[in-house]
């Protein structure tokens, strides 16, 4: 009746009301019933470490961390490279001061000449016709001073010596790349700044730099005093440019580069691994702080309903007296004694239901020696079904496989615990859906008994999955949302595991392992 469906809906949502979870006052409508909260006000509010914190947390380590090693490569690179080329420029200002006196003295003869002489700089002619005259005159001692700047380079392991007037006119080259007399060569130009100080006096080298097509070389300018006469000694003659191939710190430099990077793979990879061993261990946080919240759930749960099921029973009691003393005192044809009918439904449901709390919050771990066997308990329930329901659609499939053993559990426990399981496969079946399959058998070498309940049905959502075994949440309009609750209460209070598989559309699985009744018991601390 109409009457009836009312009550039954207005008593669901008194019954949710009655026992509210913390922090749901955020998700009460206005009516003042609970409602189901939306995707993400569960994932944050109500289960924050259910959200995706950790794997960011992980992923942000990970990136850091691999920041924080390439930041430190680029920085010894740069370090490295710089002190190499120090190292370097040091070894040339050494060279450049040892060979100095000895260029000075060798190149005296020109040396003097180019002081003597009277040209414009910015004329190419008479710098040509007067190094003409000049190496005819000077060809031999001209000869020994190139021979002298090439042994010189030799020892010292230089890739070139050459050397320049103060104007930039080369006046001659350890390799004979240049001819006397000819212009300044085209690097002079880019380094004039250090040419121009070597011209002034002072000893300068040039920042290693590349040019595309060219040989990487660092170059170092010294200047080359005249020693007589005396009219002239201490005078800047000419700069002696030492250039120093910088292929072989180039390799260094790109070897480093590629052990870099290796080496940079090579801690991502293992840090990929910590990240993913820190994520998993965040996890395992995340799910036994929702194990300790479930079990906070539970103990209030089970204070709250022993304080009020006697004071819910009594009343319900008068008034189930009371319907039935009303009934039998109207006729058989009266009207109102099919709202009495009503009444007497609808105080039994509710005398059900605080049954159902009452065990759902009453300990019923089993006591030393008790036993219960799954083999013979099953096909009872399964004839049972069979029996109330004689043209229910699907059938149930029971297979038990082999020899079975007792598990540690009170009969009426798991008789109690398995029996819900197939009622609630059957409510979520239909005449369409396939046969439901029980199957028993035993697990790991008979330590324990694996009990497996497979529908067809409509299947459970994504995002109820992870919900189905808190207590008060259920999908079906007249459900209490106990019975899975009250499932994995019993099967824990013995040392037992329950999980459930299912996708939406394709049915779902319910797996029930519990000990036999002749392994190891476990440790009372390591109950959940």
């Amino acid at each position: 009746m109409t009457t009836g469906a009312g009550l039954t809906h207005i008593e669901d949502r008194s019954v949710v009301r009655a026992f509210p979870r913390a922090g749901d006052a955020d998700r009460t409508s206005p009516d003042g019933f609970a409602r189901t909260p939306s995707m993400p006000r569960r994932l944050l509010p109500r289960q924050p470490l259910h959200s995706r914190l950790p794997f960011y947390v992980a992923l942000g380590l990970l990136v850091l961390s691999v920041l924080i090693f390439f930041a430190s490569g680029v920085l010894y690179y740069t370090l490295f490279r710089e002190t190499s080329e120090d190292q370097i420029a040091e070894q040339l200002r050494g060279i450049a001061f040892a060979a100095e006196p000895a260029v000075a003295q060798r190149a005296e003869f020109a040396l003097v000449a180019l002081a003597d002489a009277q040209i414009d700089a910015e004329d190419d002619s008479e710098w040509t016709a007067w190094f003409e005259s000049f190496a005819e005159i000077y060809r031999e001692p001209l000869q020994q001073l190139v021979a002298d700047l090439n042994d010189l380079r030799e020892r010292t392991s230089l890739s070139g010596l050459l050397l320049l007037s103060p104007e930039g006119r080369v006046i001659a080259d350890s390799e004979s790349r240049f001819a006397p007399g000819s212009t300044p060569p085209a690097f002079v130009s880019v380094e004039i700044f250090a040419f121009e100080n070597a011209a002034q006096g002072r000893f300068d080298n040039v920042p290693y730099y590349e040019i595309e097509g060219a040989e990487p070389v660092k170059r170092a300018y010294c200047p080359v005093r005249i020693r007589a006469p005396e009219t002239l000694a201490g005078s800047v003659g000419a700069v002696l440019c030492l250039e120093t191939s910088f292929d072989a710190l180039a390799a260094t430099m790109s070897n480093l580069r590629a052990q870099g990077i290796l080496l940079l793979g090579i801690v991502t990879v293992l840090m990929l691994i910590v990240a993913l061993a820190f994520y998993r261990l965040i996890r395992l946080f995340a799910r036994i702080e929702e194990r300790a919240a479930h079990q906070d759930r539970l103990q209030a749960m089970g204070t709250l309903t022993a304080g009020i099921a006697h004071e819910i029973r009594n009343p319900l009691g008068i008034i189930r007296a009371l319907a039935e003393g009303l009934r039998g005192d109207l006729e058989s044809t009266h009207p109102a004694r099919e709202l009495l009918d009503d009444i007497l439904d609808e105080v039994a449901r509710l005398n059900r239901l605080v049954t159902q709390y009452l065990e759902f919050a009453r300990p019923d771990a089993p006591l030393p020696g008790e036993e219960a066997r799954p083999d013979e308990i099953l096909p009872a329930l399964v004839a049972l079904l069979e029996k109330n329901v004689p043209n229910a659609l699907p059938p149930v499939e029971l297979a038990i496989e082999g020899d079975v053993p007792a598990v540690r559990m009170k009969e009426s426990a798991l008789r109690q615990v398995l029996l819900n399981l197939l009622m609630n496969a059957r409510e979520a079946s239909t005449e369409s859906s396939g046969a439901i399959r029980v199957r028993c058998d035993r697990a790991r070498a008979g330590s324990q008994v694996e009990i497996e309940v497979e529908d067809r049905g409509h299947g459970i959502a994504p995002k109820d999955l992870k919900r189905v075994f808190e207590p008060f949440f259920t999908t079906r309009e007249k459900g209490s949302g106990l019975g899975l609750a009250v499932c994995r209460r019993i099967v824990t209070e013995c040392g037992g595991t329950i999980d459930v598989r299912s996708r939406s559309g394709e049915g779902t699985t319910v797996r029930v392992v519990l000990p036999a009744s002749d392994a190891k018991p476990p440790e009372e601390g390591g109950r959940s």
